[in-house]
């Protein structure tokens, strides 16, 4: 799977009013920006780079690369000596800050019965020792990495590959350390908003577990033991500033635990043969919002202060088939914009002030800002605003007959496209944007005037 790492695209948020008596640009038109680039590393041609990320300078970056049926991990130009079946993308990140990156490396086999036995490798690279070191290697598969609010710490879910298994399984780690095996199904990490304390949800048959640092809780029992068929149990889910999500799933958590908590979502009927005339509603600073046949996208602003989040036309209840339904974006409990015929992104500023999202209508994806309308752009798109939220940076895919690339807007003015993108940030007099970009074999090092 390829995966695009984002365009960017800069407007003062006080011009952005006049785009209304304008007409739309498209993103992709725009003029091309002068770029100062230069090279800083050459690939293999003959070794496809399949995932990439990079802080804005340059400073940590990986690249996983593939030769037949091997993946291997090159970080800062230095390629690692172990080669792998896989490194997924899920289970290899760069910590929040980029000082460190965490990934794992599968090497995939199957016993005589067709069971995967397929063993998992962890690592931790940081730019202090300038190496990877190796942390587990156990029977796993499917795994994913987690990490505190301010970066201080880190946990990775590593789930047993299969029902036979007899060895360890279900190990999850804490910093390193292995801090819990043997809990069924673990899933929904959480670290608290300080980062000292964490707690993790599992399913072991009829009961449901809350796994925290102190020890093991039983939540409830099922009222049926298959956990894959649907149940009459009310599932309340609660969403956090804290914990980052993304925005195709409603990633709440079925716990209460030391999180800050901040918004929660209720079902009017939980039984599973009233799910079609069932409506879903959040709870937000003790109020209760609108009833919605679905919600999705929910984002809330670093103070847990706003809350915003796409929900279904209410005027379209009638509708058999409840996903057809148009969408409308609701800030705080309020509809501010809708009905849009299909939705795919909300960004909300760190402060809360100011919301972003892009719609589609009759194909055409649009970009808004602030309930303005300011571009067309692609189907894959990624924001990042700056430190006093006066300008923004979107990511987005241009068309071509070949194949989807990433380009970067500032000032009204766009970059070549490239195949992936790195993270980015605003230089430090904040008059340009920097990251590192994947065009052919060669990785580059950009800065973008605004």
């Amino acid at each position: 799977m390829r995966f695009f790492l984002v365009p960017i695209f800069f407007i003062m948020l006080s011009t952005v009013g006049n785009a209304q008596q304008k007409s739309i640009p498209v993103a992709e038109k725009l003029p091309l920006a002068t770029l100062k680039q230069h090279e800083i590393y050459k690939f293999d041609l003959s070794r496809p780079v399949e995932n990439f990320d990079a802080t804005p300078n340059g400073s940590l970056w990986y690249a996983v690369d593939n030769f037949g049926l091997m993946r291997t991990m090159i970080i800062n130009g230095n390629r690692e000596d172990r080669r792998f079946n896989e490194i997924p993308a899920l289970s290899t990140s760069l910590s929040p800050d980029g000082s460190y990156l965490i990934w794992v490396g599968l090497d995939r086999h199957y016993d005589t019965q067709g069971f995967n036995t397929t063993v998992s490798t962890a690592y931790k690279y940081q730019l202090v020792s300038k190496k990877s070191d190796s942390l587990l290697s156990i029977i796993s598969d499917f795994n994913t990495v987690f990490f505190s609010p301010n970066s201080k710490h880190w946990a990775a879910i590593f789930p047993a590959a299969n029902v036979l298994e007899k060895t360890l399984r279900d190990a999850v780690i804490v910093d390193g350390k292995i801090a819990s095996t043997g809990q069924a199904s673990p899933r929904k990490f959480s670290f608290s908003h300080d980062g000292n304390t964490w707690a993790f949800r599992s399913t072991n048959g009829i009961e449901e577990h809350l796994i925290i640092s102190a020890g093991n809780q039983l939540l409830y029992q099922r009222s049926r033991e298959n956990p894959y068929l649907p149940t009459d149990d009310p599932i309340i889910l609660r969403f956090s500033p804290d914990v980052v999500s993304n925005l195709n799933v409603l990633d709440g958590r079925d716990y209460d635990f030391d999180v800050r908590h901040v918004a929660t979502m209720y079902q009017t009927n939980y039984k599973a043969t009233a799910r079609d005339t069932s409506n879903m509603y959040l709870v937000f600073k003790g109020k209760r919002q609108l009833y919605s046949k679905w919600i999705k996208n929910i984002q809330i602003d670093s103070g847990g202060k706003h809350i915003i989040y796409f929900a279904s036309d209410t005027s379209e209840n009638t509708k058999k088939n409840h996903t057809d339904q148009k969408a409308l974006v609701v800030r705080d409990g309020n509809v501010i914009a809708g009905p849009y015929d299909g939705s795919w992104r909300l960004v909300l500023s760190p402060s809360g002030e100011h919301t972003a999202w892009t719609t589609s209508t009759d194909s055409t994806v649009y970009f808004y800002l602030d309930g303005n309308k300011v571009s067309n752009v692609g189907e894959f798109f990624k924001m990042v605003w700056s430190a006093d939220e006066k300008q923004i940076a979107y990511v987005t895919t241009e068309k071509s007959e070949q194949r989807e690339r990433v380009f970067v807007v500032a000032g009204n003015k766009r970059s070549p496209a490239y195949d992936m993108i790195g993270r980015i940030g605003f230089t430090a007099d904040g008059k340009a944007v920097e990251y590192i970009a994947l065009k052919y074999n060669k990785l580059l090092n950009i800065v973008q005037p605004l």
